[in-house]
């Protein structure tokens, strides 16, 4: 709920600093189970007569290490930073690019989700 959450408020933040028709805010975060962490994102779109589409994907459990610095308290991309002795993955291939060889990036990651949340917009008909 927090990263979805963030994610509204980007789009709406977006939506009143521009003159757009829709606005979108993408957010990532880590939900913790007792079968593990994994790395979840979130898409909102909102347009200005308040109508708002939500999607999420990328359940992708992240490895002990990572889980652990996350759960005192660093940031998902700096634990990724510190287990690939690199600087500012998140803004390259971040935590889904490195965790899967590269096989799913985060572009194409993130373009599913916002997909997700447009459908409100793209089939209107079916959302009363």
């Amino acid at each position: 709920e927090e990263t979805i959450r963030g994610a509204r408020n980007r789009a709406d933040a977006a939506l009143a600093a521009t003159g757009a028709d829709l606005a979108v805010g993408i957010e990532g975060g880590c939900v913790d189970s007792t079968s593990g962490m994994r790395c979840c994102a979130w898409a909102v779109v909102v347009d200005r007569t308040g109508r708002v589409g939500t999607g999420g994907s990328l359940a992708m459990p992240l490895p002990p290490s990572v889980a652990a610095m996350v759960r005192s308290g660093m940031e998902l991309g700096h634990a990724m930073d510190a287990l690939v002795a690199q600087h500012n993955t998140k803004h390259g291939a971040g935590a889904v690019g490195i965790l899967t060889a590269g096989l799913v990036d985060r572009q194409r990651a993130y373009e599913v989700l916002v997909t997700y949340a447009l459908a409100p917009f793209l089939t209107p008909a079916y959302w009363g």
